[in-house]
């Protein structure tokens, strides 16, 4: 993905990482279960593109407008 469209930015949450790509108006979630394990319990640490693992399913994808 990180290859084909700009990621705005990531959300750090508790159970999630959220990603959202302004210039289609999406965001999708991943589990913090596909993400390192240094990961998956901080809040507080910032989640670059390239810690999410190309072959993490989508949780969730959501299309806003």
């Amino acid at each position: 993905m990180v290859k084909n469209y700009s990621i705005s930015r990531i959300e750090n949450t508790l159970n999630s990482a959220v990603v959202f790509i302004d210039e289609l108006n999406i965001y999708l979630t991943i589990d913090k279960k596909e993400l390192p394990s240094s990961l998956r319990f901080d809040t507080d640490t910032r989640i670059t593109p390239n810690q999410i693992p190309d072959n993490a399913p989508i949780k969730h994808f959501m299309i806003s407008w």
